[in-house]
């Protein structure tokens, strides 16, 4: 869209006193595929009419700012997919740590060692260890 003057944008965010207002503006869609996923707009800032040319050059700006978007949405789905992978793999590894130690933990209580703990030792050991392999 080129118009000669913003001011006769139909409530337009530039007040009509503007010098700005008063000088041409041209708006170029930013397609991708076949969604519209911005707008190029330039204002000429004074009285004066965009050529076909800057048009065109306009247009180009438009195709390459829509791979840039386009990438840049992508490089950003692609990093928080890594940053929810990385938290599923620390809590995997965390989890089976936890489930090594556990069984370190029961092989000792088994260990003939185990039998010389006094058994008042004893009790309170398996009573504190007990939740930690007791599921819910």
């Amino acid at each position: 869209m080129v118009l000669d003057r913003y001011a006769a944008v139909t409530g337009g965010h530039l007040p009509a006193d503007d010098p700005v207002a008063q000088g041409g503006v041209v708006a170029v869609p930013i397609w991708w595929r076949d969604a519209i996923i911005g707008a190029d707009v330039v204002f000429a800032g004074r009285r004066r009419q965009f050529t076909t040319s800057e048009v065109d050059r306009l247009e180009t700006v438009a195709q390459v700012a829509a791979v840039a978007i386009t990438n840049a949405r992508r490089q950003a789905e692609a990093e928080a997919q890594a940053r929810r992978s990385t938290a599923a793999d620390e809590r995997d590894a965390a989890a089976r740590g936890l489930a090594t130690v556990l069984l370190e933990l029961r092989a000792a209580e088994e260990d003939l060692a185990w039998e010389r703990v006094p058994a008042s030792d004893r009790a309170g050991l398996r009573q504190g260890l007990d939740p930690a392999w007791s599921p819910g």
